[in-house]
């Protein structure tokens, strides 16, 4: 129902919704402002940064469609959802220039990485 209501220009959402929503963005915008600072990723736009991974995401919900067409599957299963955010999570990462104490690839379906890789899931351990 959020999803929709986003999709049809939020008329419905109140004020003081909207101040929280903003609020909480601007915090977390802060943990890459440390990161940044700390010399643990690239200069980026956070609230940008937001906006792509909202968008990233939510495509699996909204077009549901086109990634099962794609993917060449009737349904998106829990294989398919942590494919999706261990390449997502890869590729974020490394377009940030995000220093991470083990390096992570993706497994996804088709693609071998290198002897040793180790899963997104190390990426809470940076």
């Amino acid at each position: 129902m959020f999803a929709n209501e986003v999709v049809h220009g939020g008329r419905f959402l109140s004020r003081a919704v909207l101040r929280r929503m903003k609020a909480v963005t601007l915090e977390k915008a802060k943990v890459f402002e440390a990161w940044e600072k700390a010399g643990r990723m690239d200069p980026v736009e956070p609230l940008h940064l937001f906006i792509l991974l909202w968008g990233s995401t939510q495509f699996y919900a909204d077009f549901s469609v086109m990634a099962r067409n794609a993917l060449g599957v009737r349904r998106l299963d829990r294989a398919h959802f942590d494919a999706a955010a261990e390449t997502i999570t890869h590729v974020v990462a490394k377009g940030c220039g995000i220093r991470l104490k083990e390096q992570t690839k993706p497994r996804v379906s088709g693609v071998h990485w290198p002897q040793g890789s180790r899963s997104s899931r190390s990426f809470n351990k940076a």
